[in-house]
């Protein structure tokens, strides 16, 4: 069909492969660059089902990516009537890449079939851009504001029914890496520091739970707490055990 959209016309591409290969992507997960030669043997082949004049169709299509001695890269397109399945009929066929001499990256991507209204069509695939590869984004950092983080609540029950509310009344989110709550027992100095789990924060306006381990299910659920603790633990007190929570040098 002389309507037909040759592609991959030699230039070069790197884009993501998928197919049976060994190496199928252009760069690894690791961002390595794979080198066209590498990708000889990756192939590519679809299928897409239509309706045109009434009748059934069905696009059948491979590929493969270029490379330097890779045996053939000429890729073809295979448009067969289906109207009636068990005699199929080729109506139409086409190349979807370049000649046996290239050695460039070509189409990366599904082949589709688009039909014009005099009966032609027009076959289309996804191709990348040169230099294409995988990063990761970094994190933002979070707005670290020392002041307004309270207690809101504690609880202090009989035996190991205990929990420690804190809220964030700032207008950000607040990294509790910064932060230690200081402890004393029976009225004494500060001796004890909680260091709050990795990644832990508080998002403004929101609370932080930390719970006693052994407390009393039908009291307080350990699913509703950020943190459940152990013997000794920020949460393990009697009434003249001191808490506070301070603000540190990160």
């Amino acid at each position: 069909n002389a309507d037909v959209t040759p592609l991959g016309i030699g230039r070069t591409s790197d884009f993501y492969i998928g197919g049976n290969s060994s190496a199928p992507a252009r760069y690894t997960s690791t961002g390595a660059y794979v080198d066209n030669s590498a990708l000889a043997s990756a192939s590519r082949n679809g299928m897409q089902a239509f309706t045109y004049d009434s009748k059934d169709h069905l696009a059948v299509y491979s590929y493969r990516a270029d490379g330097a001695g890779g045996g053939n890269k000429t890729g073809k397109i295979y448009i067969y009537d289906v109207s009636d399945a068990t005699a199929p009929t080729i109506v139409a066929e086409s190349p979807l890449m370049g000649n046996d001499t290239d050695t460039f990256s070509s189409i990366y991507g599904d082949a589709k079939v688009s039909l014009n209204s005099d009966g032609t069509y027009n076959v289309y695939a996804l191709e990348g851009v040169n230099g294409l590869a995988t990063f990761t984004n970094g994190a933002l950092p979070v707005v670290d504001d020392p002041s307004n983080l309270i207690f809101s609540e504690y609880i202090e029950g009989s035996s190991n029914n205990k929990a420690i509310e804190i809220t964030n009344l700032t207008d950000s989110t607040v990294n509790l890496q910064n932060y230690r709550i200081v402890q004393s027992v029976n009225g004494g100095g500060w001796e004890y520091y909680h260091t709050f789990t990795t990644d832990a924060s508080i998002a403004a306006g929101e609370q932080y739970v930390l719970l006693n381990d052994a407390v009393d299910a039908s009291f307080f659920a350990a699913a509703d707490a950020d943190e459940v603790l152990s013997f000794p633990s920020a949460v393990h007190h009697n009434g003249d055990d001191a808490r506070g929570i301070i603000h540190i040098d990160s």
